[in-house]
């Protein structure tokens, strides 16, 4: 009774001490001070004769650039209070200036919004009125490039400027500081370890990554124009670029376009979770003495901890010497918060945790990978080994009944069986060890699944199911959840990394430019909702003047009917013929291509807003879906968690766009089997008279796709 009186007043207490370190952290985050700047030429006065309008300063030109950049910063300062990473164009009759900030991921939305701040005013010091700089701070950077327009048509509308376009993936500055590491031994392959996991844990950690390594700490984070499918290349970039450009460096930063890679060796412990001792200041008198009554606290803390430890033992015997650590470490707390949701407690969660830990050499990065899914997995194969054992148990139980008296020890294999009392049961060395080889794996892949195992009595082969679950496969990328869930566990989750919008792969030409579509096409007048209006706006006229969907957000019934005719009887539909088809080369003239119906949306030239009825595939997925793998053999397959209506958008395929020719060209080097098909992109093919292999475009979601590649049509 004494015990579960007591324990809540501890738990307070310790909850209480163990924030104020971090409370310390951020209050002294060193993110104002200057790492590096690139500036062209400027006139460092220029901002701030504008700024205070000084009039001895008249010349127009630049100060009409001067004033346009003014603007563009300010847009930074007050867009950095909502978001870590905003890029946008600012421009006046003469000028565009396009680029964008990016905080630190795990640094606080105040820090971020004080890092952008003291970015404008720094940026203004050192680069003035440059046309184009790069400025970075330890907790914030930020790139801009100032265009001149001299063009009637573009001084008319400065929309049809275009933003600052990410160049080819490049050095920009390098720091290699400490003392060097040739004497250190295992220094290399360490550090080769430590930036390996950060290149696939940028991926999964929506581009950024922070974990420690043995004796590394390392840091890496993508800005957030780069693609999920590139972050992990650029910082794999980065890598290499550390272990070349600082290779005996005991602690280096590589900043390359679209990310950075930081490590830094500390020999005397293990750096923790929070900020790297790069981004925190010396600490105050008064911190100090902060920190040393906390230290104090958590020594009474433990002391009170080991005069229960003898007392803290539930009625049921089950030894509690793990719970502290959930008061004591940030990341078994989360890892129980994680379990917990899916109703596992906590005691089971600690267990494993603990077994996981020791066999892992106390390293977390396989165990947070995936939102704790090597825990999770672990957990539900230990079920289901016990519930295999179970059923083993009862099987030779009955069998041993059968066969009482027989001889089967002659028979049996050596150690094989083994005699309890009466009967004859299974004999086994140990339990099976939580231990299973994670694969590194990218954002959204799933976990395991199978292993072959000899039954010690028969020799028979039989394969162990263990079920898979992923709470959310899009980690956060959508506006809703989409579950993964696998209660056969006959095969690997697709290894993919899961992005929301297309992009584009290498070669593909697609170019998207608001200044092709002309105020005849979008309805620039419009407000509210389109479909409210009393007649149909310009987006209809290519449709016939009627739109596709219906006031309750539906597909109309006529436009699906159609569409389902054209599947089952596409002969007696209009067709267009290529002159030279891409798909036919081989076999003679072109068969025809379907001129199907389609949808036009209202889209970013348009007035109307987000809540426009015809806007309904631009706001993403709403409906519940959930992944899973079908009791008949065919495959994984998408099923909805909710009744949906007949006409209700679920989702679009989303994948990577490609040219023909590197679409064969994967497909040689892939030697698995297939999980997705290539949807061929040929709405533009009658109008070209002579498309090439290398011109004609696809879409392919087998290396990056949405939740749409696990459709299922068998």
């Amino acid at each position: 009774m004494v015990v579960y009186l007591i324990s809540p007043i501890a738990r307070t207490l310790a909850l209480i001490f163990i924030s104020l370190p971090s409370l310390i952290n951020t209050s002294q985050l060193d993110y104002d001070t200057l790492v590096f700047s690139q500036c062209d030429s400027s006139d460092t006065n220029i901002l701030q004769k504008v700024t205070t309008k000084d009039p001895s300063y008249s010349n127009p030109n630049l100060l009409l650039r001067a004033q346009a950049l003014y603007s563009f910063l300010s847009k930074l300062e007050s867009e950095s209070s909502r978001a870590k990473f905003f890029n946008t164009l600012v421009g006046n009759e003469q000028h565009a200036v396009s680029g964008w900030f990016q905080c630190r991921e795990d640094y606080p939305s105040e820090i971020c919004h004080r890092c952008v701040r003291e970015l404008r005013d720094i940026s203004s010091r050192l680069c003035g009125n440059a046309t184009s700089a790069r400025v970075h701070l330890r907790g914030c950077h930020m790139v801009y490039e100032i265009e001149h327009v001299d063009t009637p048509t573009s001084q008319a509308n400065h929309h049809n400027y275009k933003l600052l376009e990410t160049p080819e993936r490049g050095l920009i500055h390098k720091i290699c500081d400490g003392a060097t590491a040739e004497t250190l031994v295992g220094f290399e392959e360490m550090r080769t370890v430590a930036l390996t996991a950060a290149e696939t844990g940028v991926v999964g950690g929506h581009g950024f990554y922070e974990e420690s390594y043995k004796l590394l700490h390392v840091v890496a984070q993508c800005d957030g124009h780069v693609e999920a499918c590139d972050c992990g290349e650029c910082v794999s970039a980065a890598a290499a670029a550390a272990a070349e450009e600082c290779p005996w460096s005991t602690a280096s930063q590589i900043y390359l376009e679209g990310c950075y890679v930081g490590y830094t060796y500390n020999p005397h412990e293990y750096p923790g979770d929070s900020y790297h001792e790069e981004g925190v200041k010396t600490s105050t008198g008064k911190s100090l003495a902060i920190v040393v009554g906390g230290v104090a606290a958590l020594v009474f803390v433990a002391i009170f901890f080991l005069f229960l430890k003898g007392l803290r033992r539930k009625g049921d015997g089950t030894d509690l010497d793990m719970q502290p650590l959930i008061l004591t470490d940030e990341r078994v707390r989360k890892a129980c918060e994680t379990t917990r949701e899916l109703k596992i407690p906590d005691e089971k969660t600690l267990s494993v945790l603990k077994k996981l830990l020791q066999e892992n050499g106390e390293n977390w990065t396989l165990i947070k990978l995936d939102n704790y899914t090597a825990l999770i997995d672990a957990i539900y194969s230990l079920d289901d080994e016990q519930e295999e054992e179970e059923e083993d148990k009862k099987k030779n139980e009955t069998l041993s009944n059968a066969n009482r008296g027989k001889h089967v020890f002659d028979s049996a294999p050596s150690g094989a069986l083994k005699k309890q009392g009466k009967n004859v049961v299974v004999g086994t060395d140990s339990p099976a060890t939580l231990k299973r080889k994670y694969e590194t794996r990218s954002a959204a892949s799933g976990s395991s699944t199978e292993e072959a195992q000899k039954h010690p009595s028969n020799g028979v082969v039989r394969k162990k199911k263990y079920k898979t679950i992923i709470r959310d496969i899009t980690k956060g990328s959508e506006s809703v959840e989409i579950s993964l869930v696998d209660e056969v566990g006959t095969e690997q989750v697709p290894k993919f990394t899961y992005i929301p919008h297309n992009i584009v792969y290498q070669s593909a030409y697609v170019h998207v430019s608001l200044a092709r579509i002309s105020d005849d096409d979008c309805c620039v007048s419009c407000k509210g909702d389109c479909l409210s209006a009393d007649f149909p706006c310009a987006c209809a006229r290519e449709t016939g003047g009627e739109y596709a969907y219906s006031k309750d957000g539906l597909l109309k019934e006529e436009f699906l009917d159609t569409c389902l005719k054209m599947k089952k009887a596409p002969d007696s539909f209009s067709k267009f013929y290529c002159q030279d088809c891409p798909l036919e080369r081989d076999n003679g003239k072109c068969e025809g291509h379907l001129i199907r119906k389609f949808i036009k949306e209202c889209w970013r030239k348009c007035g109307c807003d987000m809540m426009c009825g015809n806007r309904v595939v631009q706001r993403g997925i709403r409906c519940q879906l959930q992944v899973y793998f079908t009791q008949e053999g065919k495959g994984w397959g998408i099923r909805t968690l909710q009744d949906l209506p007949k006409g209700t958008f679920v989702c679009e395929y989303i994948g990577e766009i490609l040219t023909n020719t590197e679409l064969y060209e994967r497909n040689i080097r892939s030697t698995s089997e297939r999980h997705t098909y290539p949807v061929t992109l040929d709405a533009d093919w009658g109008s070209e008279k002579d498309l090439k292999d290398e011109e004609a475009l696809c879409l392919d979601a087998t290396v990056c796709g949405n939740v749409a590649r696990f459709v299922n049509h068998r």
